[in-house]
């Protein structure tokens, strides 16, 4: 099991969302506790931000550190 911690400005922006995308956000969250590197939604990231991977939530996507 991994942990998932956010930032600062990535707990505001939780803390902002309406309900239902919280939702969303926490079932992403546990998914990534369970296993980080393997699921549809993650592609790993090139150029400047090589070494991390992003998250696609419907329109909206995270940052991961790999």
């Amino acid at each position: 099991m991994y942990a998932v911690v956010l930032t600062l400005s990535a707990r505001r922006f939780f803390e902002d969302a309406d309900g239902g995308f919280q939702r969303k956000l926490d079932r992403c969250f546990l998914y990534l506790a369970n296993d980080p590197r393997r699921h549809n939604n993650m592609k790993p990231l090139k150029g400047r931000f090589s070494g991390y991977l992003r998250y696609r939530i419907g329109d909206s996507r995270g940052l991961a550190h790999r």
